[in-house]
């Protein structure tokens, strides 16, 4: 839950930064890049299999 909270105190203002500085293509873009990278570093790390 600590990292929904931190998230939420950076990325809103963050993001808001950005949008006023560039435009919310650089937003969506940014976003869209670090969920690319978490999926390829769960991809890479979680084991497939979970033995019991």
């Amino acid at each position: 839950m600590l990292g929904l909270t931190i998230t939420t105190l950076v990325g809103v203002p963050l993001g808001s930064w950005i949008w006023q500085v560039f435009n919310w293509h650089v937003v969506f873009g940014f976003v869209s890049t670090i969920g690319l990278l978490i999926c390829v570093l769960i991809l890479r790390f979680v084991p497939k299999r979970i033995v019991i």
